[in-house]
């Protein structure tokens, strides 16, 4: 098994720059089970391997990065904690300000109670139960001897931790430069929980069994209520996204734009060529809601009169539709959407619900939308 890592680890390197981060954890591992001479070996490997990867690279922002670390520590420590305390992001509308709180509380006690657990760790699967029994607590001596017999699933565990640990220092230390919003990147959130579901995992091999259903119990119920109340948070906001990429769908099926580049840029032109070749592979079909919007807008009129009032401001930067009648829904294809028409194109837009504004915390939509269009 020592050669079949060090064989996938090769491509784990290569795949992508945090696979890197396997020749750290597997070292952790290798010291963990006391194979010092497979360690050497892994530490050589490991050492081999980075070099060939860093060989030639180019700078890509990271040293602004550790320049901003170096002079603001403090807020790069906030951003780490606010990164394993993602899962707590718990209202996304509110204020930025705001919206860090609760997850860099609950990571900075979260890293706390990790200090604490790699302390029970070591003396519960080391032996050092027995050698320094005075001072280690009686709880964690009387399973001390059984705790060898789970050495190899522990060791795995912390493999797993060490590694999200070092993406969350990378994630959470270095790119802090680029503001909080970061640490809460909807799929940064994958990282803190499988680090909770680790850390529950080591947890339950240091208590004694009769603990463990009290345990398991009480953080099912807590599970249960950060899942229940991020798919109140996050469900609407997944529909309006959706719809969105509806119509941005459909702008770069038949507009050669529309999926998150500058229009008629080189970047915008290729994402056109990239597209149109995967359909043409059958490797991607666009949804077939891009086609039904389509139609239903073809359903209407060229010329007819409003079904609400709507406010058109522009400036040198913006052309900006506003209306303030419009409620939210989670329907498919809901929403407002506007459409600009030639004898050759049709673009597709649609306006974003407008924020709640008022004092009830839990709300997140208001009335009324918003569509800001550049007029290049």
């Amino acid at each position: 098994r020592f050669k079949l890592a060090i064989f996938f680890f090769f491509f784990s390197t290569f795949s992508m720059g945090n696979g890197m981060f396997v020749w750290f954890s597997g070292g952790a591992v290798l010291l963990f089970q006391h194979r010092f001479k497979q360690l050497t070996i892994w530490s050589l490997m490991g050492v081999l391997h980075i070099l060939v990867y860093l060989l030639g690279i180019k700078p890509q922002g990271n040293e602004d990065s550790i320049a901003f670390l170096i002079q603001n520590p403090w807020a790069s420590l906030q951003g780490f904690a606010t990164f394993l305390g993602g899962l707590l992001d718990l209202f996304p509308w509110w204020t930025i300000e705001n919206r860090i709180v609760m997850p860099m509380i609950f990571g900075a006690l979260f890293v706390i109670a990790i200090m604490i657990l790699a302390y029970v760790l070591l003396v519960h699967h080391t032996g050092i139960a027995a050698k320094w029994a005075k001072y280690t607590p009686k709880w964690i001596q009387k399973d001390a001897l059984k705790a060898q017999e789970e050495n190899q699933f522990v060791a795995f565990l912390i493999g797993v931790l060490i590694f999200i640990l070092l993406n969350g220092v990378i994630i959470g230390l270095l790119r802090m430069r680029f503001g909080f919003l970061v640490m809460l990147v909807s799929n940064y959130k994958l990282y803190p929980a499988i680090f909770m579901i680790v850390s529950y995992l080591l947890f339950l091999t240091t208590i004694q069994a009769s603990w463990k259903k009290h345990v398991f119990r009480s953080f099912l119920a807590l599970a249960i209520l950060i899942w229940t109340f991020s798919a109140y948070s996050y469900i609407p906001n997944i529909s309006e996204r959706r719809n969105t990429m509806i119509a941005n769908a459909y702008n770069q099926k038949f507009n050669g734009m529309g999926l998150g580049h500058v229009p008629f840029s080189n970047s915008a032109y290729y994402v056109d060529f990239l597209m149109k070749e995967i359909i043409a592979k059958q490797i991607y079909t666009y949804p077939d809601e891009v086609t039904q919007l389509s139609e239903r807008i073809g359903q209407f009129p060229d010329k007819q009169g409003n079904d609400f009032e709507a406010k058109v401001s522009q400036n040198e930067d913006q052309i900006r539709w506003m209306e303030s009648d419009h409620s939210f829904s989670m329907g498919a294809q809901d929403g407002v959407f506007i459409y600009l028409k030639s004898s050759k194109n049709m673009y597709i837009f649609r306006a974003v619900q407008n924020l709640y504004l008022g004092k009830n915390l839990f709300k997140q939509y208001g009335k009324g939308t918003t569509l800001d269009i550049s007029p290049h």
